[in-house]
């Protein structure tokens, strides 16, 4: 199935560049709008590799779960998953390793390491003290480093993100914030906007903009309540990311660069 990416996979990729498109929270609880969203993404933008962020079921029924991955499988393109709140309940954990393996995964893209860690209400919406232990083990590396997990850090956006607090879930163990200060790029889910946060060169990323039903907040140069996904585009370099809205069109106002020459 494409869904279960292995690391050969992107030996057919023909470039320095990999480009990596993002859509999170697609759950169906008021309508599916991601097919459309990630069609409109795979053919204007043309990413090797999608990553959904979690919450992509409701209830984590098996119906659920296979429903997703049939509208999935109608894409020719690879896919990685992080689990998400709505996916962890009751037998979802199951499913998931059933449809997607494991939920802590590191695997090296190029010249990029893509992490992928498990952060739900079963561990108080935090990490184990083993996976910060395996966090930092995979972050000591000399290859730049992308994160992908759930359900954002509080401490990391609550001075700019003007949204309801209990929306943002904070990790009851603080060295979670701590370990991903050495990534360069952590993207979570879990909130149904955009918000941004740059940290000592770090940046932090909350893209819930697969949902229907937006969460309220305030536009600012940071945050903002809209239906969106992402692109990256990362290489040898650096990277560059981008807002992709519904329609496919690049947002102009919400892109990072880090591109050495």
């Amino acid at each position: 199935m494409l869904n279960n990416f292995t690391k050969s996979a992107l030996e057919v990729v023909d470039s320095d560049k990999i480009k990596i498109g993002v859509l999170s929270d697609t759950r169906p609880v008021s309508g599916h709008i991601w097919p459309e969203m990630l069609s409109e993404m795979a053919s204007i933008h043309k990413p090797d590799v999608i990553v959904n962020g979690g919450d992509f079921t409701d209830w984590s029924l098996s119906g659920e779960y296979a429903s997703y991955v049939e509208k999935l499988n109608t894409f020719d393109i690879l896919s990685l998953h992080v689990i998400g709140n709505h996916d962890d309940r009751l037998f979802g954990p199951r499913h998931f390793a059933h449809y997607f393996g494991d939920w802590d995964l590191s695997i090296e893209m190029k010249h990029w390491k893509i992490i992928i860690v498990r952060n739900t209400w079963r561990f108080g919406y935090g990490f184990k003290s083993n996976q910060i232990d395996w966090l930092k083990q995979e972050l000591d590396t000399t290859l730049k480093t992308c994160v992908f997990t759930h359900a954002p850090i509080k401490q990391l956006f609550d001075d700019n993100l003007e949204a309801n607090p209990n929306i943002i879930k904070k990790m009851v163990d603080d060295k979670g914030a701590t370990v991903l200060h050495m990534a360069d790029l952590t993207f979570f889910g879990h909130a149904h906007l955009f918000a941004h946060k740059a940290i000592n060169g770090n940046h932090y990323f909350i893209s819930g903009g697969g949902a229907p039903n937006l969460f309220p907040c305030k536009r600012t140069a940071y945050s903002w309540s809209i239906n969106h996904g992402m692109m990256l585009e990362l290489s040898s370099n650096g990277y560059l990311i981008n807002m992709i809205r519904r329609g496919g069109d690049i947002h102009p106002e919400y892109q990072y660069v880090a591109l050495s020459s």
